[in-house]
């Protein structure tokens, strides 16, 4: 069994709000593992996924080490929002659409937070959403990840939203016919394949 951290932590989410909900293996089944297991944790996956610059990331780990009580309660309140996140991509990959209303008030809380962090600026005959990152706020790096929640929802086809049926690791499916069915086919597809093939055999 490979080692599970963030630096083998798999990205494929196609979205960086679907491969944030992806830091717990597995949302299904057995074998639950948590990638962010420590704030530091949390700004190395930030790292990997280019969730904010050094400037941002740097000062924030350094008020973790030095406060770490209030980092543990930032990393809880990031598992929170997390498992939010999860509950509400799955609904919408399922078409659930109770699901979907009943846990959109507390979306919209989450994103109604994340626009007042950002500005919109003009440059070169373009406007772009910048966010207003404070290397104080320890849950800076979230604010980030919600800006990509409105992005998968307002821009992506939702049709391509989708939940891989073994582990519930979440992704935008991009094949040209949206037949992707699994996170990866070389692990869960291959690990249904072979339940499907021992169960012909009994």
């Amino acid at each position: 069994m490979k080692e599970r951290n963030i630096g083998t932590l798999p990205v494929n989410g196609n979205n960086l709000c679907c491969n944030f909900v992806n830091t717990v293996y597995a949302w299904r089944g057995k074998n639950l593992h948590e990638y962010l297991g420590n704030y530091e944790d949390f700004i190395n996956w930030c790292r990997k996924l280019n969730a904010g610059d050094e400037v941002l990331l740097k000062p924030l780990l350094a008020k973790a080490k030095k406060l770490p009580e209030k980092a543990e309660t930032a990393l809880k309140e990031i598992k929170k929002i997390r498992l939010l996140l999860y509950n509400f991509i799955s609904a919408v990959a399922a078409k659930e659409q109770d699901a979907i209303l009943t846990l959109l008030p507390q979306v919209n809380k989450l994103l109604d937070k994340a626009a007042a962090h950002t500005t919109v600026q003009f440059r070169v005959n373009n406007f772009t959403l910048t966010l207003n990152a404070d290397p104080e706020d320890l849950l800076s790096p979230v604010w980030i990840v919600l800006q990509s929640l409105n992005e998968l929802l307002l821009i992506e086809d939702i049709d391509r939203i989708k939940e891989c049926p073994r582990c519930g690791w979440v992704f935008i499916d991009r094949t040209k016919n949206a037949t992707r069915r699994w996170c990866a086919p070389e692990e869960c597809g291959s690990a249904d394949k072979m339940k499907r093939y021992n169960a012909k055999k009994k």
